[in-house]
């Protein structure tokens, strides 16, 4: 009896990993992540709204903000920095605003930008990550100044 027991649990739990596994709509590390532009985006013009495009159907979330070049932990800020959680895991972001700039996911394709007025008398740098499991890309942004 109590082989019968063992046996019946192993194929159990060997079934329960077979299914878990072919259930996955894609596996983990074969990802892409969204195939942003990685090129540095400059912009001339005092306020600028624009949305950036994706190649792909990716899922994707917010993972880090460089502010001129200096790097922002988004979950022990140094800044005064607003986030916007992803609807679905919290712990991933969605958005994030700052005091001249507002970087928002529209959706899986799209991103929107917002960069106010630059009137500090430098160039301003704006760099952000999106993350897609263990993939990265790195969208960089340049405003002048006014």
């Amino acid at each position: 009896m109590a082989i019968a027991k063992k046996v019946i649990s192993t194929i159990c739990l060997f079934l329960a990993m077979i299914l878990s596994l072919i259930s996955c709509k894609e596996p983990f590390a074969t990802r892409r992540g969204p195939e942003f532009d990685a090129s540095t985006h400059q912009f001339n013009s005092p306020k600028v709204d624009t949305i950036l495009l994706t190649k792909n159907n990716e899922r994707w979330w917010l993972n880090d903000v460089l502010i001129n070049n200096l790097s922002m932990d988004l979950y022990r800020p140094r800044v005064n920095l607003k986030y916007e959680n992803n609807t679905t895991n919290p712990l991933a972001l969605a958005g994030v605003k700052g005091d001249w700039f507002e970087i928002s996911k529209i959706d899986e394709h799209r991103i929107k930008v917002v960069l106010f007025a630059n009137q500090s008398g430098r160039r301003r740098f704006l760099k952000f990550t999106t993350q897609s499991g263990n993939v990265f890309n790195m969208i960089n942004i340049e405003q002048a100044m006014n």
